[in-house]
């Protein structure tokens, strides 16, 4: 397979904005009271972190409270390998003795 049937240096670079625009975490939220035709007393938002804290409906303005939802774990169970972690950025420490380590 070439790298332009791969999508090449470019589509790399997007696939790669696109995941990093997908790491904002999605936020439930319902409304206090009554009902609404627009969002249904139930929506969900991709907020950034750093974004204030909801109380109001963006649909009908009326107040609402954040509740928590389940949330997906990765579906790579196996664990990291030395190489891997290392590779992830992660300091790697081997046993020497008890409460000794050293770096791998």
């Amino acid at each position: 397979m070439t790298a332009l049937s791969r999508g090449g240096p470019e589509g790399l670079r997007e696939r790669r904005r696109r995941q990093r625009r997908n790491r904002m975490p999605l936020y439930e939220y319902e409304l206090c009271e009554g009902e609404c035709r627009a969002c249904g007393g139930r929506f969900t938002l991709r907020r950034p972190l750093s974004a204030p804290e909801l109380t109001k409906c963006p649909a009908c303005k009326k107040p609402v409270r954040k509740i928590l939802s389940g949330f997906s774990t990765p579906h790579k169970l196996k664990p990291l390998s030395v190489s891997d972690a290392k590779k992830a950025g992660f300091t790697v420490l081997k046993r020497v003795r008890k409460g000794e380590y050293e770096k791998q």
